[in-house]
């Protein structure tokens, strides 16, 4: 294996960057999930994947039932990241509070997050 140029480095070092940033976020996106679903007694996520709509419902720790849906956009990746996000927003929907802040970090097919050469990132890793 050749050492990389600075160049190659340096791209290298921006994707773990971008990567280990997504991953910290979709780690907060569980907690808050995790800290949400606790309000519910029972609750279900159906995916239709086809018209790629997420649809909750739930029922409270009070007895009310509440239900919502969200639709990724074809602007955006029906990848595994952003179902999750899309759990996040139909349950937070669901309770009437914002999530706006969510719909922002979708990733779209154009921008998803990079396919990391380990190589690469291991040598970035060292040299940091």
């Amino acid at each position: 294996m050749s050492i990389p140029s600075n160049e190659e480095y340096e791209k290298a070092l921006s994707i773990v960057e971008a990567f280990e940033s997504r991953e910290k976020f979709l780690s907060q996106v569980n907690e808050e999930m995790f800290d949400y679903l606790g309000d519910f007694s029972q609750y279900n996520f159906d995916i239709d994947e086809y018209n790629r709509i997420i649809f909750f419902a739930g029922v409270t720790n009070n007895g009310v039932l509440l239900t919502s849906r969200f639709r990724i956009s074809n602007d955006f990746s029906f990848n595994n990241d952003n179902i999750t996000i899309g759990k996040l927003i139909c349950v937070k929907k669901s309770l009437s509070e914002c999530w706006d802040y969510l719909r922002e970090n979708l990733e779209s097919d154009s921008n998803l997050t990079e396919r990391i050469d380990l190589g690469l990132v291991m040598q970035a890793r060292d040299r940091a």
